[in-house]
């Protein structure tokens, strides 16, 4: 399941040791960040790569994979050592740019609608526990981030399911910095999380509840042909 960027079959332990080891020090994280950050969520990530491996993505090592919201490439990872596809990861915490063989990091704002992402610009994108995250209008991040996806390509999303926090999707939220990290911002209950992109083909779609979330995560995979 988990592999190197040479193909290498890795254990859990391997994949987890490879980022602690490989990536924190060229990131600027430390072992004690990963140790807080990577296992609470490995479910989800182990997850994640299990519906990707039975879809047929259509990369190769020409692709371009856009992984928005992740300081390493935890999921995307998997990608790049099986498609040989190039990986940008985007985030407000990665600490400075780095670049290991095919998997690019680099810095973006909390404000999404003022980055730049490109229109269908993207064989695949993996958009994970950010909108939660989000101070602007989620329902024009939701817009511009299926914009910047080539038609008929695949789009991995996922987002924390819960009551805690019910704000409006459709507005800034004004009280808040738009410049800092947050918790839950907003939250989507259980009854109606599918219905926040409706336009999608849904290819896939699980549940899973890691440590990190006592309500769960919906994990989709869209692809890009609007129904």
């Amino acid at each position: 399941m988990f592999r190197d960027l040479k193909g290498n079959l890795l254990s859990k332990e391997d994949y987890i040791r490879l980022f602690t080891d490989k990536f924190i020090k060229s990131t600027g994280y430390t072992s004690n960040d990963m140790t807080c950050e990577f296992p609470k969520d490995f479910i989800r990530y182990q997850k994640s790569i299990e519906i990707l491996e039975n879809i047929d993505l259509g990369l190769n090592k020409n692709s371009r994979v856009l992984d928005l919201g992740s300081p390493i490439p935890y999921i995307t990872y998997y990608l790049a050592a099986k498609y040989g596809c190039t990986v940008e990861c985007k985030d407000i915490n990665l600490k400075f740019p780095y670049s290991i063989e095919n998997v690019r990091g680099s810095y973006f704002n909390l404000n999404l609608l003022n980055s730049r992402l490109g229109l269908q610009e993207w064989d695949f994108i993996s958009f994970t526990e950010v909108l939660e995250h989000l101070v602007c209008n989620l329902n024009l991040v939701k817009e511009k981030v299926i914009s910047s996806l080539k038609d008929g390509q695949y789009m991995l999303i996922s987002y924390p399911l819960g009551n805690r926090k019910i704000a409006p999707y459709g507005q800034d939220l004004l009280d808040q910095n738009w410049e800092t990290t947050h918790g839950h911002l907003r939250e989507f209950p259980n009854h109606n999380a599918l219905d926040f992109i409706t336009n999608l083909k849904i290819t896939a779609k699980e549940k899973v509840i890691p440590p990190s979330n006592p309500d769960g995560s919906i994990i989709i995979v869209y692809k890009k042909e609007f129904v």
